[in-house]
C-alpha cells in the first residue's frame, strides 16, 4: 500500500506490509512493532473496587486486528466480522511500551507464520498515522 505517512490513516483503513528481508532464508515471523502520533491516553473503567484499585485500558487503540498470510498460511488475531470492537481487553495482544506499539503476530491455529516472507496487514478503526514500523522473525 502507498501512504503518507505524514497523512493520518482514515477510519477503518488497512495498511499491508510485505515483510520479505534477506529473501532466500526462511524466518518465523514473532512480533510487529510500529509507532502512532496517537494523543489520547487512559480512561478509567470501572472495576471490581473502582476506589482502591481502578482499572485503566488504553482508548481507541491504533490497531484493532492483524492479519498476516502467506502461500499457505493465514493467520487472524480477530475471526469477528464486525469492525467496532467496543470491548478493549479483545485487543489485549496489543500493547504500548514507552512510544512503542508491540503486537504479536497472530498464529495459524497453533503454528507460527513461516516463510521466506509474508503479507502482515493491520486494521485501524481511528483516525491515526502509524510509522516507523519493524518485523521481528527468526531465522
Amino acid at each position: 500500500m502507498n501512504h503518507n505517512n505524514s497523512e493520518p490513516l482514515g477510519t477503518y483503513s488497512t495498511i499491508t506490509l510485505v515483510a520479505n528481508d534477506n529473501f532466500p532464508i526462511y524466518k518465523v515471523f514473532e512480533t510487529v512493532e510500529f509507532r502512532s502520533n496517537d494523543t489520547q491516553q487512559f480512561e478509567d473503567v470501572i472495576g471490581p473496587n473502582p476506589e482502591k484499585n481502578p482499572l485503566h485500558v488504553w482508548v481507541n487503540k491504533p490497531v484493532y486486528r492483524i492479519k498476516a498470510d502467506n502461500e499457505y498460511q493465514h493467520s487472524d488475531s480477530n475471526n469477528s466480522t464486525d469492525k467496532n470492537v467496543e470491548d478493549h481487553f479483545k485487543t489485549s495482544w496489543l500493547r504500548k511500551k514507552f512510544r512503542v506499539w508491540r503486537a504479536q503476530i497472530p498464529r495459524n491455529n497453533r503454528e507460527r507464520i513461516r516463510n521466506m516472507w509474508s503479507y502482515i496487514t493491520l486494521y485501524s478503526n481511528i483516525q491515526t498515522s502509524l510509522y516507523d514500523f519493524n518485523i521481528v522473525y527468526y531465522i
